[in-house]
């Protein structure tokens, strides 16, 4: 039995929107919609990669304490292969706008309403999918009202 792959992911919220990309043609998943997010190195908490792959993917330079854990899910690659994702919130500040990084990989960063989000999950990476009700629950829970 094979391990399962460990990734970090996080949704950016600012205001009532979150960033998302489209993947490129040339990797798995080819034209659906992500968050940003990737692989844990051997040796890298979820948190720690979520930091730096946020940087890596977006240019944005976040503290660690600013992303708070969302949850955990299982997630079907196809061949037998499984993900374990973890994923993450974090609020933007105004003026926080996500880069396009990894040209090759994605189209630019576009915000998307969060109630379209989770009211349509279809078009999207499995791994985003999976986390669309416990995003849904957060912001009820959390959230009375956004930061402008």
């Amino acid at each position: 039995m094979t391990r399962d792959l460990e990734v970090a992911s996080a949704f950016l919220l600012q205001g009532d929107k979150t960033y998302v990309s489209r993947r490129s043609d040339r990797v798995a998943f080819a034209g659906l919609i992500q968050n940003p997010g990737g692989k844990i190195d051997p040796g890298e908490t979820p948190r720690q990669a979520v930091v730096r792959e946020i940087a890596e993917e977006t240019g944005l330079k976040l503290p660690p304490e600013r992303f708070v854990s969302l949850c955990q899910t299982r997630v079907e690659l196809g061949n037998g292969r499984r993900a374990r994702v973890h994923t993450f919130v974090v609020h933007l500040a105004p003026g926080e706008i996500p880069r396009m990084i990894e040209y090759d990989k994605q189209g630019p960063w576009m915000p998307l309403g969060i109630d379209m989000l989770c009211r349509c999950p279809l078009g999207f990476t499995p791994a985003m999918a999976t986390v669309f009700p416990h995003l849904q629950a957060f912001i009820s829970a959390r959230v009375v009202s956004f930061p402008a």
